[in-house]
């Protein structure tokens, strides 16, 4: 599968393993070529997060801690970025 990877910002990839709608590896192969092309020298800086039972509607079938934790990490995720910038 190719990848249009080039021009994008700083990526948040957050994705349940439950998802019924956007199988959770159109997740874990973008953040697998991210990870590639790092590794390359022309990599986009991303953070991947995946959860263990979180379906496409998180809110409802997830339990608290798990929802409370893609909250925060999504949070954290772009606070780092931002973080970063000049």
């Amino acid at each position: 599968m190719r990848h249009h990877l080039e021009g994008l910002p700083p990526l948040c990839l957050l994705h349940g393993n439950a998802d019924e709608l956007s199988p959770f590896s159109q997740s874990v192969e973008p953040a697998e070529e991210l990870e590639r092309r790092g590794m390359q020298g022309d990599g986009i800086a991303f953070e991947f997060y995946g959860y263990d039972g979180l379906s496409h509607y998180f809110a409802q079938t997830a339990d608290d801690a798990t929802t409370q934790q893609m909250f925060q990490d999504s949070v954290d995720c772009l606070r780092g970025f931002l973080d970063g910038q000049e």
